[in-house]
C-alpha cells in the first residue's frame, strides 16, 4: 500500500513498510493550493463595495473605475470571474460589484482543487472534476450569452437572451394576419414620438382635407404595391385620431448635386465634386415585408396592377433602344432586417425582414446622349456594369450612399457622421438580376451580410429615421481617370420613413 497525499506545501510519501509516511517540504510555486489561495484572494480584495461601503451609501457616490474614453458616450457591459462591470461614464463610470458566487465561473475550479486535496486518489475525484468542468463550460456560456458590450452607442454584441421588442413574431398563419393588422393600426411605434411627429400632429390640426399631394413631374407613379410608399405627403385627415397617429413615410424627388463624388484624378488629389445629373429617374417606391425575404422582385409584381407591368419613360424622351447597352429600366431593393442578428452564425428564421424597393427609368437627358453617341464616362463605365452582370471589390463594384441634412440634432452615435455623404461598397450582400435584360436589371442587396456593428446600429437607431429627411443615391464606383468622373445613377428623397409601417404583401 502506497498513499500519496498532497496538502499545503507538503508531500507525504512512503508507507508502513519503510518506516511510515516522512513529510517533507515542497516548494510552494508547485503546490496545488496556490491558484485556489490566489483566485480567493482576487475574490476578497475585489469584493471591496459589501466590505467597504454600508448599503446605505449610494452607488453614485462610491469610488469605482471609469472606461477610459475622451468623448464620455462608450458604455461596455462585461461580466468577470465573479464581478460585473456595468454603468458608464454618465453614471459615474462602470462600478465592480459582487456577481453571486453560484453564479462565478470561479466557483467550479476551486470546488475541483479542494476536492483533489481531499481526496487522495485521481480516480475518486476524476468524476466529480469532469462534472465540474461541464459545470464551469455551462456557466461560461451563459456568461457569453448575458454580454452586452457596446462602443460608441452602437452595440457590438447583445444578449442572446433578450428579445427584440420590435421583431414580428408568427406562429400560425392566421395568426400572423391578426398580428399584421395589429401593427398596422397601432404603428408599433412604443409610445415614441419625434419632433417632426408633433409638428406634424399640430399642422393636421389647423389644415384641411382639401390638401393634395404635389403634381407628378413624371408621366405616372409606378407602384405595383400602391400605396405603401407614396410620391408626396398623403393628404391630411381632419379627425383626431389620424391627427394622432403616426404620420405615414412617403418620397420625394432629390438633387443629385447633394452627393459627393470622385472626380479626375482622385487616386493622386482625393477631390470630389458635386455629382451632374442623374442618369435615371425615381418614378416609384414601395416598402413591403412578408414572412421571409423577398428575392428577384421584377418577378413577383402582381398581374393586375393598375400602374401597368413596367414604368413609361418620361415624355418627350428619345425612344429607348436595346442596341445603347444600357436598361431602360432600373430596380434597386434594399433588404432590411428588423434584428440585427448573431454576431457569428445564421440569421434569425423568423426575421423576414422588409423590402425598400425603388423604380427607375432612363432620363431623358441620358437618352438624348445614348442616341447621340455622347455617352459619359460614367455610361460607359454603367454599360461594362450590365454586361459583366456582377459587383465585385477587384472589378465594377455598385455603391449605396445616404446623405443626412443636419444630423448633429440627432442623438446618433458618432461612426453616423463619419458615414453621413459617404458610400458604401455592395459587392458580397449585392445580387444582380439579369434574367429581363436588355430592357430591365435588378439589384438587391441583403443588409444582413453586412459586419455586426453596421446590422446593429441600423437595427437600434432605425426609428431616428421616422424624424429625418433621407437622401438615398445608387452609383457605380469609377476607379481609372477614364472611368472618372462619378455620377449618380438615380436618388431620392424619404420622409417619416417608419419601417415598422412596411406593407404586407404574399409573395414569397
Amino acid at each position: 500500500v502506497r498513499a500519496h497525499a498532497r496538502t499545503a506545501g507538503l508531500v507525504a510519501c512512503g508507507g508502513p513498510r519503510d518506516g511510515g509516511p516522512e513529510l517533507r517540504r515542497m516548494g510552494w510555486t508547485k503546490s496545488p493550493v496556490t491558484p485556489l489561495g490566489a483566485a480567493l484572494a482576487i475574490w476578497q480584495s475585489l469584493n471591496y463595495e459589501r466590505r467597504a461601503f454600508p448599503s446605505h451609501i449610494p452607488s453614485e457616490q462610491r469610488p469605482c473605475a471609469r472606461l477610459p474614453d475622451s468623448r464620455g458616450n462608450v458604455r461596455a457591459h462585461a461580466r468577470t470571474a465573479g464581478l460585473v462591470a456595468c454603468g458608464g461614464p454618465r453614471d459615474g463610470g462602470p462600478e465592480l460589484r459582487r456577481m453571486g458566487w453560484t453564479k462565478s465561473p470561479v466557483t467550479p475550479l476551486g470546488a475541483a482543487l479542494a476536492i483533489w486535496l481531499c481526496v487522495g486518489s485521481w480516480r475518486g475525484a476524476g468524476l466529480l472534476a469532469s462534472a465540474l468542468a461541464w459545470y464551469a463550460a455551462f456557466l461560461l456560456w451563459t456568461w457569453w450569452s448575458q454580454l452586452v458590450v457596446s462602443v460608441d452607442g452602437v452595440p457590438y454584441k447583445e444578449s442572446f437572451t433578450r428579445a427584440h421588442p420590435r421583431a414580428p413574431a408568427f406562429t400560425s398563419r392566421a395568426s400572423g394576419i391578426a398580428a399584421r393588422n395589429r401593427e398596422l393600426a397601432i404603428g408599433a411605434k412604443d409610445g415614441f414620438h419625434s419632433p417632426r411627429e408633433r409638428s406634424q400632429s399640430a399642422e393636421v390640426e389647423g389644415s384641411s382635407a382639401s390638401e393634395s399631394p404635389p403634381s407628378l413631374p413624371f408621366a405616372a407613379e409606378f407602384a405595383p404595391w400602391a400605396p405603401s410608399m407614396p410620391h408626396g405627403k398623403p393628404a391630411a385627415a381632419p379627425s383626431p385620431s389620424t391627427a394622432s397617429a403616426a404620420p405615414k413615410p412617403y418620397w420625394l424627388e432629390c438633387d443629385a448635386s447633394v452627393f459627393d463624388v470622385r472626380n479626375i484624378r482622385y487616386k493622386q488629389t482625393k477631390e470630389k465634386v458635386p455629382s451632374e445629373f442623374a442618369l435615371y429617374d425615381c418614378v416609384g417606391m414601395d416598402m413591403i415585408r412578408d414572412r421571409r425575404r423577398i428575392d428577384s422582385l421584377a418577378e413577383r409584381f402582381p398581374s393586375d396592377a393598375s400602374c401597368g407591368a413596367l414604368p413609361r419613360s418620361p415624355a418627350g424622351a428619345v425612344e429607348w433602344s436595346p442596341s445603347w447597352g444600357v436598361p431602360r429600366v432600373l430596380i434597386a431593393s434594399c433588404q432590411l432586417p428588423y434584428k440585427a442578428g448573431w454576431l457569428m452564425g445564421a440569421h434569425p428564421e423568423d426575421d423576414g425582414g422588409l423590402s425598400v424597393c425603388n423604380y427607375f427609368v432612363l432620363s431623358e437627358r441620358a437618352s438624348e446622349m445614348l442616341a447621340k453617341d455622347q455617352a459619359t464616362p460614367a455610361l460607359r463605365l454603367w454599360k461594362r456594369f450590365v454586361e459583366d452582370g456582377a459587383s465585385t471589390k477587384e472589378g465594377i463594384s455598385f455603391k449605396v450612399v445616404g446623405r443626412v441634412e443636419d444630423l448633429d440634432k440627432y442623438e446618433v452615435p458618432e461612426s453616423f457622421h463619419r458615414f453621413n455623404n459617404k458610400p458604401v461598397l455592395l459587392t458580397k450582400s449585392c445580387r444582380v438580376v439579369t434574367s429581363r435584360l436588355p430592357e430591365v436589371i435588378e439589384i438587391d442587396y441583403d443588409i444582413r451580410s453586412w459586419v455586426y456593428p453596421a446590422r446593429t446600429a441600423l437595427a437600434n437607431y432605425h426609428h431616428r429615421a421616422a424624424e429625418a429627411e433621407l437622401e438615398i443615391g445608387y452609383l457605380v464606383e469609377g476607379k481609372a481617370d477614364d472611368e472618372l468622373p462619378e455620377q449618380i445613377l438615380g436618388c431620392f428623397k424619404m420622409y417619416d420613413m417608419d419601417i415598422t409601417q412596411a406593407q404586407w404583401v404574399s409573395i414569397m
